[in-house]
């Protein structure tokens, strides 16, 4: 077996939270599996964008979620098969759509959000509300770095 902490990054915060957020999709997706949910972290986290902000363009929500042109289109055609969203033509920009929720995509939210509370919840707890806060402004730091130095 290969050893996946090389000397080079011992104590890499970058792996260190590379590792995290992967862990962090994968348990989201198997909380998500074990409710009846075919939806990926991905898709349930889009979808729930758009039960909050009807209408709004596929570039905005590809912008708002980091993801390229392509890959948010290929989620859009995924949930608009599954009959969660439904897409209309911009009235401004014929060449662009809106994008909205359908009631079974809200629904599918409201029935997930207990769950993803309940998954927030027990990964979380192993932080005290004050450690949490201040993991979230440590992130949000380096979040902000990273934008300035790759804009």
């Amino acid at each position: 077996m290969i050893n996946n902490h090389p000397k080079l990054f011992d104590n890499s915060l970058g792996l260190l939270l590379g590792h995290a957020a992967h862990a962090l999709k994968n348990a989201l997706r198997r909380a998500l599996q074990e409710a009846g949910c075919d939806l990926t972290p991905e898709q349930w986290f889009i979808l729930a964008l758009l039960v909050e902000n009807q209408g709004v363009s596929q570039r905005d929500l590809a912008e708002t979620c980091q993801k390229d042109v392509a890959n948010m289109a290929r989620i859009i055609d995924i949930l608009e098969k599954k009959k969660f969203i439904r897409r209309e033509r911009n009235d401004m920009d014929r060449r662009a759509y809106r994008i909205y929720s359908t009631a079974e995509g809200s629904n599918m939210i409201n029935e997930l959000t207990p769950v993803y509370h309940e998954f927030r919840r027990s990964v979380f707890n192993v932080l005290e509300p004050e450690e949490q806060e201040v993991l979230s402004a440590l992130l949000n730091k380096i979040i902000i770095q990273l934008e300035q130095l790759a804009p």
